[in-house]
């Protein structure tokens, strides 16, 4: 569980976190490990994928670990704003999107062509909010060890034939 936790060192956008106790399985027993789960959203996508996460947390609670059921009321609102985020992403690809835009698939180009188009000032209310969300989602670690979701609310499909939902739950992968 120790493997994504901390900043990223080569990420200079990154911000320090404060320090966490490393998880110590000895012994293969989960009593004492808490798992926060937030239904509301994260659990909202392919049923392929969330069918996936719920077997492999029941593996968990079965050894052991508790189960803490969890609420982030305002996740869709960060969801929304992760789109005026984005500008970030745009900024970033900008002379590349200019100089080559077929080395980016379809979705992406598209999404960074959007994203040209954010405002300052919606950039700066998403960047406030992104602020309160984050010490939500900080605040949700009194009660629980380690956040268990689907990483993704969509299965992995073929680029050249994505269902129709595809790019609705691709945004959803967007959470600030």
């Amino acid at each position: 569980l120790d493997v994504s936790a901390g900043p990223d060192a080569s990420d200079p956008y990154c911000l320090p976190a404060p320090e966490r106790q490393p998880f110590n399985n000895a012994g293969g027993n989960l009593k004492h490990l808490r798992i926060g789960i937030v239904e509301r959203y994260f659990f909202d996508g392919d049923d392929e994928v969330v069918d996936i996460v719920r077997a492999a947390l029941a593996q968990l609670f079965s050894a052991g670990a508790q189960a803490v059921s969890l609420d982030l009321p305002d996740v869709a609102d960060a969801a929304l704003a992760s789109r005026d985020v984005f500008a970030e992403a745009a900024a970033i690809h900008e002379s590349d999107l200019q100089q080559c835009p077929e080395h980016f698939g379809e979705q992406v180009r598209g999404k960074l062509l959007a994203a040209q188009r954010i405002t300052r000032a919606a950039y700066a209310r998403a960047q406030h909010f992104r602020r309160g969300f984050t010490q939500r989602a900080d605040a949700l670690f009194a009660h629980c060890d380690v956040l268990a979701a689907p990483t993704s609310t969509a299965a992995a499909v073929a680029i050249d034939n994505p269902p129709a939902n595809h790019a609705q739950l691709a945004w959803q992968n967007t959470i600030i």
